[in-house]
């Protein structure tokens, strides 16, 4: 390591996968918070699973969730 060589990266942006990730991360803390520790973390779900919930997110029928999920897309985007 050379400080003298260090550069600063530009911001990498977050792929849709990375996106979805974070989003289901934090819906599942929220349904936990809920009482509902039945919630698979990320790496559990198969890959269809992963690929539905970054095509579709929460269900539309929960509000709250549906708003933290926007929420934290309109952020990260």
């Amino acid at each position: 390591f050379n400080p003298n060589e260090w550069q600063v990266v530009p911001r990498v942006p977050v792929a849709p996968i990375q996106l979805a990730r974070v989003c289901y991360s934090a819906d599942r803390e929220l349904r936990m918070a809920r009482g509902d520790y039945s919630v698979k973390d990320w790496t559990a779900l198969t890959e269809g699973e992963r690929i539905a919930w970054s095509r579709v997110g929460p269900p539309a029928a929960d509000a709250e969730r549906r708003r933290v999920y926007e929420a934290l897309r309109g952020a990260l985007l």
